[in-house]
């Protein structure tokens, strides 16, 4: 369903992670029109980002297998 805009002024939010502890598994930026939702994009994975700099300095056979692709 298409709604025409009927404000220019869209307010931009940034959401997540929800909690200190999880860095980036999930970010969302929504963009409102007053109480609507006009757009919601998802930003995933980086969370792979910080096992890869963790594994650069020890290699074992666990983080090998962890990091491996299907």
């Amino acid at each position: 369903m298409s709604l025409p805009l009927t404000r220019k002024d869209l307010m931009i939010v940034n959401m997540g992670p929800q909690h200190p502890s999880m860095h980036g598994v999930l970010r969302l930026i929504v963009t409102l029109d007053g109480e609507d939702v006009i757009d919601c994009e998802p930003i995933l994975g980086y969370l792979h980002r910080g096992m890869e700099k963790i594994a650069e300095n020890r290699i074992e056979e666990g983080d090998i297998e962890y990091s491996r692709r299907g």
